[in-house]
């Protein structure tokens, strides 16, 4: 959806132009943010966060669009926090078998992403016939701690990868 805001041009005082925005600029804010190295993204989405909030305020835009934004990133900042949190991060599934689909798909669509927001943290995937799907998550000092994904949905998973970055989080507090 388009909104179609009259403004004062900056050229001329006494004239008003037509400008479209189409808010596709939270979009290239996380774009632009997973660019950066894991430290400098939070100091940087931040950043660009209060850039954001400044322009669309000026525009005459809510500030709900700020708030869910705000929201949608801090519910994905933890896929740049597994390097932090975890050593190792082991995918068992069979290759073939439709217990093992929704891992394997699971590999498939996120593996660039999470190992280019980590590119230290050792990502592997044991491919073996007849094996149940599982996630190993290996912390400090050689603890590990699984969970098997027959049966889990994609969304059912990154929750289950999620559950074992904030497990690691809290075994450093």
């Amino acid at each position: 959806m388009e909104r179609m805001e009259r403004i004062r041009s900056p050229i001329s005082k006494n004239k008003t132009s037509c400008v479209s925005h189409s808010l596709p600029f939270p979009a290239a804010l996380l774009f632009f943010s997973a660019l950066l190295p894991p430290p400098l993204q939070t100091s940087a989405a931040a950043q660009l966060l209060l850039l954001h909030r400044r322009i669309f305020s000026g525009l005459g835009f809510s500030v709900s669009l700020y708030k869910i934004w705000a929201s949608f990133m801090e519910a994905m900042a933890w896929r740049g926090q597994l390097s932090k949190n975890i050593k190792e991060l082991r995918f068992l599934m069979c290759q073939s078998s439709p217990a093992s689909s929704s891992a394997r798909a699971f590999v498939e669509k996120n593996y660039k992403e999470l190992k280019t927001l980590n590119p230290k943290l050792p990502i592997l995937i044991r491919e073996c016939g007849g094996v149940e799907p599982q996630l190993w998550a290996r912390y400090d000092l050689g603890v590990e701690k699984g969970i098997k994904l027959e049966g889990l949905s994609e969304a059912q998973i990154f929750k289950a990868l999620e559950d074992l970055v904030k497990a690691g989080q809290s075994m450093k507090a």
